[in-house]
């Protein structure tokens, strides 16, 4: 049986790192494959890579990974001052030990990069466990080589493939408190620009507007949905720390068949090559030589129905993991907000605090029950922070607050927008802010931000 972990390409003349050279690698796969599964679900992967190489929906039928050879395991990023471009590829990466629990619910692998004082030297133990039908990925890893190990990609879904009789593919993720629903299949646009990607590919975000506009900001996401018309796979990230940046990638490999239109192939196969959906889940880790880094829980999950039956796994994880906010109760009810801003950075005064309840009066009479007010505070939006003292060209705090009552009373709510947590470069004292950010403790931010009523002064 040839070495699985020996590449095999159709052709060899393009260098490592070349779209077309990533596009014509074959990964060979063992013959024996380690299997857990539940009632629900179903993952199979490679022994001695430990790439997934099946990844079925058993309620539904769906073979979510198909093609063995496009099976993926991890891939890792090493930064060396004389060169930037090091993955490491762990297909390529020998297991050094597998273990399948007893009752067939959870898989340990263990990977060790056998050269001793090698760029991309580290140590991986990695871990899945069925829970409920729900698949959770974690470990521990070792960066032993001596340069830093920036992200690490796991878990990896080569060969992502929508449902039979599927007719679309969306990526469905938060921009700003919105669902954002981006197209995947027929049609899927490439957010980074064509100018630094070697594929089409899509990292959660606002979505792009044309073919060559990327993402635009990139909103830190704790999960996507993957969904077809009736049913879909969500990936979020389970860790209530939120000390590491997680992002979720899908790329369109070997590319579109209508770059104009941005259109996917529908066939398995382009002009000899195969046609896969890589879908990634990345850690960015930065981890010097010898740092240990433990790996946020990333939980894969299979649903039906729309996007409010696929975040019911984030729902359900909040409400174990994470305290309820101290929220005012009318906040449970369904309402229309309106926001509104008085005062921008650049010092465009709008709307005094005495004006504000005559300004904003049509908004009851319109149904509108909630107001977000932007720029109330010194410097304006975004200007100023982490002061939040009310700006004195606006008025003064009486002017505030009396302006909150009228128009509290009128049958809308008014919620001050802040930044606590941010400091504005052009503070005259923002190095003393820089330098004293450690020491606030975190009890106080939580405390200012659950009042939002009263901003502190400084």
């Amino acid at each position: 049986m040839p070495d699985p972990t020996s590449p095999k390409t159709v052709n060899a003349v393009n260098p490592p790192g070349s779209p077309l050279h990533d596009a014509k690698v074959i990964f060979p796969v063992a013959r024996e494959v380690a299997i857990i599964a539940d009632d629900q679900v179903e993952v199979r992967f490679d022994t001695v890579t430990g790439a997934l190489v099946g990844l079925k929906n058993k309620r539904t039928g769906w073979e979510a990974q198909q093609r063995l050879e496009l099976a993926r395991s991890f891939r890792a990023f090493f930064a060396s001052p004389e060169k930037r471009f090091n993955p490491l590829d762990g297909n390529f990466q020998r297991l050094t030990g597998l273990e399948v629990d007893s009752d067939g619910s959870g898989i340990q692998f263990h990977w060790r990069e056998a050269s001793e004082g090698a760029v991309s030297g580290f140590e991986l133990e990695g871990r899945v466990k069925i829970q409920n039908g729900r698949l959770h990925f974690s470990g521990q890893l070792r960066n032993r080589g001596p340069y830093q190990l920036e992200t690490l990609s796991w878990p990896i879904i080569g060969d992502f493939t929508r449902p039979q009789g599927a007719h679309s593919l969306f990526r469905e993720n938060l921009d700003y408190g919105t669902m954002r629903r981006t197209p995947i299949f027929p049609n899927m646009k490439n957010e980074r620009g064509y100018w630094g990607t070697n594929y089409p590919i899509q990292m959660e975000g606002k979505g792009a507007s044309s073919s060559v506009v990327t993402g635009g900001i990139h909103l830190l996401q704790r999960f996507i949905l993957l969904a077809s018309e009736a049913q879909g796979l969500y990936l979020g990230v389970h860790d209530p720390s939120a000390n590491q940046m997680i992002c979720f990638s899908t790329e369109l490999r070997p590319g579109w068949t209508d770059s104009f239109r941005c259109r996917a192939p529908a066939d398995p196969v382009m002009k000899g090559l195969p046609v896969h959906l890589v879908t990634e889940v990345i850690h960015y880790l930065f981890a010097a030589q010898n740092e240990e880094a433990t790996l946020p829980e990333i939980v894969l999950a299979f649903y039906q129905g729309d996007w409010q039956s696929g975040v019911e796994p984030y729902q359900e994880w909040r409400r174990k993991t994470l305290a309820v906010p101290n929220n005012p109760t009318w906040l449970d009810d369904v309402h229309a907000w309106q926001q509104l801003q008085i005062g921008g950075a650049e010092d465009d005064l709008r709307t005094p605090f005495a004006e504000l309840p005559k300004r904003v009066a049509v908004l009851a009479e319109n149904g509108v029950t909630a107001l977000q007010l932007v720029g109330w505070n010194h410097g304006g939006q975004d200007r100023g922070n982490p002061s939040h003292d009310p700006d004195p060209r606006l008025g003064s705090w009486d002017d505030l607050k009396r302006a909150i009552h009228e128009i509290e009373a009128a049958g809308v709510h008014v919620v001050l927008f802040n930044k606590y947590v941010w400091a504005d470069l052009t503070r005259p004292n923002y190095p003393e802010l820089a330098t004293s950010a450690d020491s606030i403790p975190m009890e106080f931010l939580t405390s200012i931000q659950a009042t939002n009523i009263r901003p502190p002064s400084n």
